[in-house]
């Protein structure tokens, strides 16, 4: 019986292991500002942002997602596997980020910083 009781353990704690929550990727967040005529910082707003990850099995860079900078210059992507990552600003600007692996229990998001475009 008390083998029977130490195996019904050993499978509750592994079952436990295994259902845990899983890491589901890292939210990013960066700004994208510009010059104005008056050489002022200003937001670059509702400019399109594609992500690119490089697919060292193909030689090439492989399309991700879309986002768009809100009012504020602010865009973001959601759930990314931890890589090195390019972004693309209206088709004319790149960029090179490293999403990294954060602990949700005191970051929401990765801060990426501020780009000028």
């Amino acid at each position: 019986m008390k083998w029977f009781f130490i195996f019904c353990f050993f499978q509750f704690s592994c079952l436990t292991l295994l259902c845990q929550h899983q890491y589901p990727g890292t939210n990013v967040r960066g700004q994208l500002v510009t010059w104005n005529n008056w050489r002022q910082q200003v937001p670059l707003v509702s400019a399109k942002v594609d992500l690119y990850v490089f697919n060292p099995s193909v030689q090439q860079w492989q399309f991700v997602a879309t986002s768009y900078s809100d009012g504020f210059g602010y865009f973001g992507f959601n759930y990314l596997p931890v890589n090195n990552y390019a972004f693309q600003v209206n088709g004319i600007k790149n960029y090179n980020i490293q999403v990294i692996f954060i602990d949700y229990r005191f970051y929401s998001f990765q801060n990426l910083g501020t780009f000028f475009y």
